[in-house]
């Protein structure tokens, strides 16, 4: 109906119409390109497609009970506590 309104007018509606029910397979392909050219964006070189990524994974939240040694520096020295992991603590013990 909006295409009636374009431009054309009946004489053109009825073109169309004529030349859908000749070869309705390619009718269908033009009327879907027509459709994706309305999706199609113009972009620069130097711009960067965001539509083109997509987001992987989501929030990630770490829950600390405690802070692990801070590293301490003296002099020219580093010193850093090193932790056993805990499954190694409970097989100890």
């Amino acid at each position: 109906m909006s295409r009636d309104l374009e431009g054309g007018g009946a004489g053109t509606a009825a073109a169309e119409r004529e030349k859908r029910e000749k070869d309705p397979q390619q009718a269908l392909k033009e009327l879907l390109q027509e459709r994706l050219d309305l999706y199609r964006i113009e972009i620069e070189e130097n711009e960067l497609n965001l539509r083109r990524n997509i987001i992987l994974g989501g929030v990630f939240y770490f829950d600390m009970l405690q802070i692990p040694p801070q590293p301490k520096k003296v002099g020219n020295w580093v010193i850093c506590q090193l932790e056993t992991p805990q499954a190694r603590k409970t097989n100890k013990q």
